[in-house]
């Protein structure tokens, strides 16, 4: 079965009958590695074709159809069609004209692009579709003098195409030009797509991509895979839920979907809500060009709600992080004003929040909108919440998805971090994991991309840690590191007297090693900007540093002395931490703890 994008193309009030009945035959009639778009955005003018369909190991073909009824269909009058328009029939170019001006313009995109040598560039060509005119029809009105039928699909293809015969594959293969040549990779794949729809590309639309030999060793060329984009452009109503495993761009479907919601519903406004400030910090720079969407961590609200309501707590230390949303959720029967309404409702790292909060963003749904989307990865619950997506108010029966390939981390990082946290015995690995059940996962896909085995910075005490992470640091920035990429994540502030982040400021003064404390509790306005300056190594606890991603990560002090009931959470925290790191990770020890053994067996 081809793959649909997006995958609720068919059901779709926006998309015509025509186009949603030929998508169907696509999906049903081709293979699976095949991808179908429907208005794929390669003219950054606003223009776009109908369905463009990629066959790896032939082609591109891109389509337009024609909506008319077949009794619309009057014939040909000097080289064009005649269809009816009320009582007079109008001449009208055929779609083909149009489709075959799409199909030069994407040529024109994919030969100038430097990432794709000619051996590697799909050719490109076009068809025009009658969904509702046979073949024969089509002949006894003379649509050939008009257009070429060879170049047309007609309602014939479309029944074959349903039906799922191979007659219908082998009449889109041979459109395309045939299966003259192997099937291309998966980064040259990735380039094509990137092209035939510019958005799903992580950062700059610029077509084409970094055209310097230079610049394209520097930044890989980020893209949503296909389900990626499949989940976030389905923009059908109701309530969803993506889970998946750390790395598989949960956060990034989110911030894509929100980016759609607000160009398709410019006058529609839009929250996206997280738990860390940091995270909530890097969303907003990430959305700033939409004015129709606010970033706000879902705490700032609830205590914005409080405060209105006058339920604001005197003493927060003295209340659990259930009983501060339960008020929040009595101020908004208090006072439904205190806080903003939003028409969508976008919650990240959903796992971090109690049954309470997820209640509260909600209520933040103006009335009449069932416009939510929940991501969560339940191995990375870190702060000990229990919850049920229905007793959260969030109905996503059917409409809940898992993302199980992981693209941040190299294997080595990713088969180390899955092999510890499931040492724990904490979860169950499912081919088809229950929504409601935050102990059932599913067994993610590990990354072909293969990097350094994670490296253990062994040290005979807690001081001489310090000192082999600052030795580490340095030998990366003499590598040509750049400072920013590079993580410093402490787990515990103190371990048996001894300051973790203190003595790492010390001891990096002390050599001259530029340092950002982003959780320096003197310094509150820092948890804003972790990673916004290039020039220092980021010094943070694991818990700010959720959502985010370095090239290199140290965790330290990660082998504490919690209480063994709190073994699930810690276990989490050292999961999430060491899941940051997108090239190398380094975990620095002394001394023995039970989960050392664990991370050496990984």
């Amino acid at each position: 079965m081809g793959y649909l994008i997006p995958e609720n193309l068919r059901s779709r009030r926006d998309v015509s009958p025509g186009v949603a009945r030929f998508a169907a035959a696509l999906r049903d009639g081709l293979d699976d590695d095949v991808i179908v778009w429907y208005e794929p955005m390669f003219d950054l003018e606003g223009e776009r074709p109908d369905l463009v369909v990629l066959i790896p190991y032939a082609g591109i073909l891109v389509m337009e159809v024609l909506e008319s009824r077949a009794a619309a269909i009057r014939g040909v009058r000097g080289g064009r069609l005649l269809v009816a328009d009320g009582w007079e029939p109008k001449e009208i170019d055929g779609p083909l004209n149009r489709a075959s001006a799409f199909g030069a313009q994407l040529t024109r995109h994919l030969e100038a692009e430097p990432r794709l040598p000619p051996s590697d560039r799909l050719a490109v060509r076009s068809a025009a579709v009658f969904p509702y005119l046979s073949h024969d029809a089509a002949v006894a009105r003379h649509l050939g003098e008009a257009l070429p039928l060879e170049r047309c699909l007609f309602r014939d293809d479309l029944e074959a195409g349903i039906q799922g015969g191979s007659a219908f594959r082998r009449r889109i293969v041979q459109l395309v030009g045939g299966p003259t040549r192997d099937p291309i990779s998966e980064e040259v794949e990735k380039v094509h797509r990137a092209i035939i729809h510019p958005d799903t590309v992580i950062g700059s639309r610029q077509l084409p991509f970094p055209t310097s030999a230079a610049e394209r060793d520097k930044a890989e060329l980020l893209v949503l895979d296909r389900k990626q984009e499949a989940l976030a452009k389905s923009l059908g109503v109701g309530h969803r839920v993506i889970r998946g495993v750390a790395g598989s761009g949960k956060t990034l479907v989110l911030t894509y979907r929100a980016r759609l919601l607000a160009e398709t519903y410019p006058r529609q406004a839009v929250l996206v809500t997280c738990f860390t400030r940091s995270l909530a910090a890097r969303l907003r720079q990430q959305l700033a060009p939409w004015p129709n969407i606010a970033v706000k961590t879902l705490d700032t609200l609830m205590a914005q709600a409080r405060r209105a309501a006058d339920l604001d707590p005197a003493d927060y230390k003295a209340c659990s992080r259930e009983e501060l949303a339960d008020r929040a959720l009595a101020a908004l029967d208090a006072r439904p004003d205190s806080v903003s309404h939003y028409h969508h409702v976008l919650i990240d790292e959903a796992q971090d929040f109690p049954t309470p909060a997820l209640r509260f963003a909600v209520r933040l749904l103006v009335e009449g909108s069932d416009s939510l989307l929940a991501v969560a990865d339940p191995v990375q619950n870190i702060y000990r919440t229990r919850f049920t997506w229905r007793a959260a108010g969030i109905n996503a029966v059917g409409r809940t998805r898992w993302l199980d390939q992981s693209y941040r981390n190299t294997r080595e990082i990713q088969e180390l971090a899955h092999n510890f946290v499931m040492a724990g015995g904490d979860f169950d690995i499912s081919a088809d994991p229950d929504p409601e059940n935050e102990v059932m996962i599913a067994a993610p896909t590990f990354s072909a991309r293969s990097g350094p085995m994670p490296l253990l910075l062994d040290a005979p005490s807690r001081p001489g840690e310090v000192v082999g992470i600052a030795r580490y640091c340095r030998g990366l920035l003499d590598r040509g590191i750049v400072p920013g990429d590079v993580a410093i994540l402490y787990g515990v502030t103190w371990t048996g007297g001894f300051n973790w982040p203190e003595a790492v400021r010390s001891q990096f003064a002390q050599e001259a090693i530029p340092l950002f404390w982003a959780t320096d509790p003197s310094q509150d306005a820092n948890r804003d900007r972790v990673g916004d300056d290039r020039t220092k190594i980021q010094l943070c606890t694991i818990w700010a540093a959720k959502g985010l991603e370095f090239r290199n990560v140290i965790l330290c002090g990660w082998l504490d002395d919690r209480p063994p009931e709190q073994s699930r959470v810690t276990r989490a925290l050292i999961y999430v931490g060491m899941t940051r790191a997108t090239h190398e990770l380094a975990l620095s020890v002394s001394g023995q703890h039970p989960f050392l053994a664990d991370v050496e067996r990984g």
